[in-house]
């Protein structure tokens, strides 16, 4: 799955694309301190055929899970902050910026 995000991420960027607008359909309270979200991005999803992007989740809910981040598939990316649309972008950000990518999500 990552090469063909990949693919996508550098067609948005050869078509000048400079915001990414996501979305989730979780409902999760802000503050919350143990949260999972399966995060859109329209574009890579067609373009990819996937039925959601990336998951966003907290390192409690990480714990919860019993996971390690270390096993984790690269588009599982781990906060380490309560809950908040800002969380998520920043994850995110980081997520595309450690890939060479200098997109900034928007939650839509």
């Amino acid at each position: 799955m990552n090469k063909k995000i990949m693919k996508a991420l550098n067609k948005l960027r050869e078509e000048s694309r400079e915001i990414l607008d996501i979305y989730y359909p979780e409902e999760v309270s802000l503050g919350e301190e143990e949260w999972s979200v399966d995060a859109y991005q329209n574009e890579i999803n067609e373009r990819c055929h996937l039925n959601w992007t990336w998951t966003v989740l907290s390192k409690k809910q990480l714990e919860i899970d019993n996971e390690k981040e270390d096993n984790l598939p690269d588009w599982v990316i781990v906060a380490d902050e309560p809950f908040s649309d800002e969380v998520v972008c920043k994850a995110l950000e980081k997520w595309l910026q450690d890939r060479g990518y200098e997109f900034r999500v928007k939650m839509n």
